[in-house]
């Protein structure tokens, strides 16, 4: 999972100004890669893209939890205001009105793929600190019904 992580980090190519820490356990899963991938890209993009100034932090931690593992993306960006925690897993919604330079699809699909691979996707606020951690829970293991998906 450390592998992954650092590869979606390098990917992302954050300004030097961010510091991104990683702490991943060391395991080898059964799992469908791409969507994955795609998501973990997305909310670490997200997170460098809506951050309210030129220096920030951004944690990323892989840990297993059961059947699942648990992906967190953390950071000490603006967060998401109470009334748009729902509404951001919408289409074309966004967390402002006024947003600028997102489409309202990202999280939408990311949600969406989450589910079709047996995941879940949810964000909390870092009370009493600032941003917010969206919370992947990915299974292990390959399900069946979901082997044959093309991501």
């Amino acid at each position: 999972m450390r592998h992954l992580i650092d590869e979606v980090i390098d990917f992302v190519d954050a300004p030097t100004s961010f510091k991104i820490e990683c702490i991943a356990e060391s395991v080898t899963l059964s799992l469908v890669l791409t969507p994955l991938e795609t998501i973990l890209r997305n909310l670490l993009s997200n997170a460098i893209k809506h951050h309210d100034k030129e220096q920030g932090n951004i944690h990323v931690s892989c840990e297993l939890e059961g059947n699942f593992c648990i992906f967190k993306v953390k950071d000490d960006g603006p967060g998401i205001a109470p009334s748009a925690m729902k509404r951001i897993f919408n289409l074309f919604q966004t967390a402002t009105a006024s947003e600028r330079g997102g489409t309202g699809i990202g999280l939408s699909v990311s949600r969406r793929l989450a589910e079709v691979h047996g995941a879940n996707l949810s964000v909390a606020s870092n009370e009493p600190d600032e941003g917010v951690t969206f919370e992947l829970r990915w299974p292990r293991f390959v399900r069946k019904d979901t082997h044959d998906l093309k991501a």
